[in-house]
């Protein structure tokens, strides 16, 4: 898991990448893959399914655990 900073707080971010020649370049379009206001443990399999899908299809796709910002899930 990777993870970035927003307003003082570590996110959690779940990264996705296609494999294949352009890897090590990491030229791939992207989608961020966003939870609804049921928090990330709603759906989280779901979400890690299409995201793997997405990148078997030559797409990253990132999934921000957002609700960290506030302390909520």
């Amino acid at each position: 898991l990777d993870s970035f900073e927003s307003g003082g707080k570590r996110i959690t971010l779940e990264s996705f990448l296609p494999g294949g020649p352009s890897k090590d370049r990491g030229l791939w379009p992207a989608v961020l893959i966003l939870h609804g206001s049921g928090g990330i443990d709603y759906g989280h399999s779901l979400f890690q399914q299409h995201a793997r899908m997405l990148a078997r299809k030559g797409i990253a796709a990132y999934i921000p655990y957002y609700f960290e910002r506030t302390g909520t899930s």
